[in-house]
């Protein structure tokens, strides 16, 4: 199970989840960034549990990425990076938003 509401995940650990975002600023699409999806402990930690880039706009979590983790409450962003025609771009973050990463029964 895989479900985004008001920007919080919940997610079931294990299972694989795609989503897709747009990235708009000014109400205006953005089609050259580089992005990145992060999911920490809490947003004061420095170690990720786990970073996903963002590839034509979609994020996929495989079942690897969270078949070991505990299962608890999380938090996550996703960091964008725009080329903006300088060579250090434009940087937007969006979140900080929770990750709930749920029990799974079935393991393999």
């Amino acid at each position: 199970m895989f479900v985004i509401k008001k920007g919080n995940i919940f997610h079931t650990r294990g299972d694989t989840a795609d989503f897709h975002i747009n990235i708009r600023i000014n109400d205006e699409p953005v089609s050259d960034y580089e992005a990145v999806f992060s999911v920490k402990r809490n947003s004061k930690d420095t170690d990720y549990l786990f970073q996903v880039p963002v590839v034509n706009g979609s994020v996929h979590i495989s079942h690897q990425a969270t078949q070991g983790l505990p299962f608890g409450d999380y938090y996550y962003d996703i960091q964008v990076r725009i080329n903006n025609g300088t060579e250090e771009g434009r940087y937007v973050t969006f979140g900080v938003y929770q990750y709930h990463l749920q029990p799974d029964i079935t393991t393999d």
